[in-house]
């Protein structure tokens, strides 16, 4: 899956042990979103296809280990590393995911999605990752 910001960064605000690595205070960390998302170690051989359900069979050991953030938060699950976490996360993500709700549930209980034959998705990404050529989708009204 793609996250709409493929890197992140954070500043250590204290010195900190993760994973028995010492961080020391003000040390930049950057998290490559699309990497993690992306990691077929993780996620296995279907790592590069579209399947959401994924975030509810995390139950693989080295999927909670290295995704499961326990500093300062509680446990916090993965689904937090695409928006953020924290008090520095997306302001926006309680409301895109409500909109993005709203609008599926209106276009799955009206539309019909075919994928255009022959046309790829080439990622882009500048500060935002999207499709490079747009998203060819042949959508007709349901029957």
């Amino acid at each position: 899956m793609w996250g709409t910001v493929p890197i992140t960064a954070r500043q250590a605000t204290e010195d900190d042990v993760f994973e028995g690595i010492h961080i020391p205070k003000d040390t930049i960390i950057h998290f490559p979103t699309i990497v993690i998302n992306s990691n077929h170690a993780l996620w296995g051989d279907d790592a590069d296809e579209f399947r959401p359900d994924r975030w509810d069979e995390l139950k693989n050991v080295l999927s909670t280990q290295l995704l499961t953030f326990q500093h300062g938060m509680g446990s916090v699950r993965t689904k937090g590393v695409n928006s953020g976490l924290g008090p520095r996360a997306c302001i926006g993500r309680k409301f895109a995911v409500t909109e993005m709700r709203v609008l599926l549930a209106i276009l799955v209980g009206s539309s019909q999605f075919a994928k255009v034959e022959g046309f790829k998705v080439e990622k882009y990404s500048l500060i935002t990752m999207r499709p490079k050529n747009g998203l060819q989708l042949h959508v007709s009204r349901a029957e």
